[in-house]
């Protein structure tokens, strides 16, 4: 059982905070890094218990590479996950970075999702960055 099931099993369920960071990155110009390989999904996994400082880890990894060669890429994280769709056809890719509060310690995790952010905007060399930030999780009475 994950970590999540065995917290809220206890009986109280803890009120998630949480913000997904949703962006596009345009104008990618480290092109060979869009498309599938294992050394570019090992950096790409490589990078999350590195920038974070080993606050956030990668459970599994999970991708798809469609017809037109393009992949999807799915990190399960300690703390949530990301996602990548990538079209380097376009040199864009749609990134996903959701990261829970903590569960036992509340610790504030937004910080390591902006740092992951800005580590795969430099990576992938986007020229053109769109971002916006959603709540998720449920909202604690009076919010």
């Amino acid at each position: 059982m994950s970590q999540q099931g065995s917290v809220c099993a206890g009986g109280a369920v803890p009120i998630v905070r949480a913000k997904e960071l949703l962006s596009n990155l345009e104008g990618c110009t480290q092109l060979d890094r869009l498309m599938f390989s294992p050394e570019n999904v090992e950096e790409i996994a490589a990078a999350v218990p590195r920038v974070t400082g080993g606050a956030v880890t990668v459970k599994q990894i999970a991708y798809e590479v469609w017809p037109n060669g393009a992949p999807t890429l799915v990190l399960i994280l300690s703390a949530s996950d990301i996602r990548f769709h990538f079209w380097p056809e376009h040199a864009l890719i749609d990134m996903g970075i959701y990261i829970c509060q903590g569960y036992e310690d509340g610790a504030d995790n937004a910080p390591h999702a902006e740092a992951l952010h800005e580590h795969y905007v430099r990576w992938f060399g986007a020229t053109r960055v769109e971002k916006h930030y959603v709540p998720r999780g449920p909202r604690a009475r009076g919010e």
